[in-house]
């Protein structure tokens, strides 16, 4: 479903990184390390809980479950097990397809939802709304933001982050980007376009990422982070 990659160093070259991965059955969570053998299922989670998104923070995964719960999960060592503390309760009254957890540039963490049409078997499938809410992990609420002020944010298959558009000035204050990340769309409707574009907070508009996508189809589409220290090697 989604992997994160963590690195425990400040030189990922080294490979002391680890893999944490959202997979099936029931959108668990499994963690390998570079170089490791094998993944290691992660047993410990709580009951039913179904995680949606994951970052990596303070040495620590925080995984987003699908009904807005945070659950932090420490790994020390190589062995499987790990520890898991329950940080943020639940906050949504029902099981959502897309939510998302990131760390804006001001330390925040926010809480984003994404909304996106049923369509009709064989048609393209939109996203049509998004929602962004700041946690308040004292008070265990949630408090709705309708700006990200410089920042852009990026969400879909890949690591959901917050980018400063003045270290990026080509980004768009303001507007998310966006790629689909449904879960079983691009099997049911292996050639159709992927929902891939750039939403705009202000106005709820959303934009092509270019023009013509005919190539948006199969598999879904992810945001990549080119390593420009390699280029040349």
């Amino acid at each position: 479903m989604k992997a994160v990659l963590s690195c425990l160093s400040c030189d990922p070259s080294r490979g002391d990184c680890i893999a944490m991965l959202i997979c099936n059955p029931r959108r668990q969570l499994s963690f390998a390390r570079v170089g490791g053998q094998q993944w290691h299922w992660i047993t410990t989670s709580p009951l039913y809980a179904q995680y949606s998104d994951s970052i990596y923070h303070n040495n620590a995964f925080y995984a987003m479950t699908r009904q807005g719960g945070i659950h932090r999960y420490t790994i020390e060592g190589s062995c499987a097990s790990c520890s898991c503390d329950v940080v943020f309760k639940d906050t949504l009254p029902y099981i959502a397809y897309n939510v998302y957890i990131a760390r804006t540039l001001s330390g925040d963490v926010s809480q984003i939802w994404r909304f996106t049409d049923n369509p009709c078997e064989g048609k393209e499938m939109h996203m049509n709304g998004i929602e962004i809410y700041k946690l308040v992990f004292d008070h265990q609420c949630i408090i709705s933001v309708d700006s990200l002020g410089n920042d852009a944010l990026f969400i879909g298959h890949s690591y959901t982050c917050c980018l400063s558009t003045r270290d990026y000035p080509k980004l768009l204050p303001g507007h998310v980007y966006f790629t689909d990340d449904a879960e079983y769309w691009p099997v049911e409707c292996k050639n159709i376009r992927r929902d891939v574009g750039i939403y705009n907070l202000e106005d709820d508009t959303s934009l092509d990422v270019v023009s013509s996508q005919p190539w948006l189809n199969w598999p879904n589409p992810i945001w990549i982070t080119p390593s420009f220290t390699k280029i040349n090697q």
